[in-house]
């Protein structure tokens, strides 16, 4: 029997008035896999992400979320069911540390973020599950470092959104091409990686 895939489209489309952005796309992502999205500008590659994420609505077509079709909930159910995503601009919260950055994340994804005024010791299960999580991204040492300093920052955060491990999860990182040395810029000017959520990458 085939495992449902953490993420899939089926003959998604997106049009803005006469202009087809994306056309017929059917995309599987099988849970733990990796995958990259390479292309020239305007190639539809954040458009394509941000249709997965619910940041525009498909003109026609399926997403599928472990097999849930989720193409009508907006971004910030996805994110709640499992989907997370970086941007190629990082929103954190520059004049906080790294684990307080995932606090909060972990904090919205549990529903209370918006009570979070209190002392973070309150709410000890997010506390241990946001240090667990930067233990296993190698990051235990960085808690207490400012984020901008810490390239992973976003990435925890990101990872911090996604439910319990045993549901398939989806993870959007997008980056530039100065992201990149060099050496693998010259092959393309941008790069869009979905992966796992529990992958490093």
């Amino acid at each position: 029997m085939n495992e449902q895939p953490a993420l899939e489209t089926r003959a998604l489309c997106k049009s803005f008035g006469a202009l087809t952005i994306a056309r017929d796309i059917d995309f599987r992502l099988p849970v733990g896999a990796r995958h990259a999205l390479i292309g020239p500008n305007g190639a539809g590659k954040t458009t394509f992400i941000d249709l997965v994420t619910g940041r525009l609505k498909p003109s026609s077509g399926q997403i599928l979320l472990a097999g849930t079709d989720v193409t009508a909930l907006p971004a910030e159910k996805r994110v709640k069911g499992g989907i997370g995503r970086t941007f190629q601009i990082n929103t954190l919260f520059n004049g906080l540390g790294v684990l307080e950055n995932v606090l909060l994340a972990v904090g919205e994804r549990r529903g209370v973020a918006g009570n979070m005024l209190r002392r973070a010791r309150t709410y000890r299960a997010v506390v241990d599950e946001s240090r667990a999580l930067l233990e296993r991204l190698g990051l235990g040492a960085d808690g207490r470092a400012p984020s901008a300093s810490c390239p992973m920052a976003a990435s925890a955060s990101s990872k911090s959104l996604s439910p319990s491990p045993s549901i398939p999860r989806c993870c959007c990182l997008t980056s530039r091409r100065r992201a990149y040395p060099r050496r693998k810029a010259a092959s393309s000017s941008t790069s869009s990686r979905l992966c796992r959520g529990t992958s490093r990458c």
